[in-house]
């Protein structure tokens, strides 16, 4: 049974070139499904095939997928890792908010970056969970958390682990 999430990413293209969009989509294409074969190692779906599709001015990404069976929570799942901009910094203070619980790389105005669980938002703030220093000593006390304010985040990016 085949089951097809599509995601669309609005991208206008203009007068671009054929051949460098055909290059472009490739370099998306191969992207988008590394990315996911990655990602859906723990899921009970797999990855069939990428397609990245020239639709007037946007480009359209249908993923098809297989599995036992295929719900409506699993292409929810899969369109939701591919939400637009992953690899982007965050730029609005909603973007935070919708990203809690992820794994957050920021980079402070003075230079220091910290990587943490994203644990809360505010207006004013964000509320990160920092990484302990040593993964392997499950004794070490997880590190206190940390509130950050956003005028002092020059820029903030949501880590994909593979």
């Amino acid at each position: 049974m085949r089951i097809f999430a599509r995601v669309e990413i609005k991208r206008k293209i203009g007068g671009a070139n054929l051949l460098f969009f055909f290059i472009k989509n490739m370099d998306l294409k191969t992207r988008i499904s590394e990315y996911l074969q990655n990602e859906l190692i723990q899921e009970p779906v797999f990855l069939i095939e990428v397609l990245v599709q020239q639709i007037r001015n946007k480009q359209k990404v249908v993923v098809i997928l297989d599995g036992e069976p295929i719900t409506i929570d699993d292409c929810a799942t899969v369109s939701r890792k591919l939400g637009f901009g992953v690899d982007q910094p965050l730029r609005l203070k909603r973007q935070y908010s919708k990203n809690i619980g992820r794994n957050l790389q920021v980079e402070l105005a003075d230079g220091e970056a910290l990587t943490g669980i994203l644990q809360a938002t505010t207006e004013e703030n964000i509320t990160l969970q920092p990484e302990r220093k040593n993964k392997k000593k499950a004794s070490e006390e997880s590190p206190e958390m940390l509130t950050i304010a956003f005028a002092d985040i020059k820029k903030a990016k949501i880590l994909i682990k593979f």
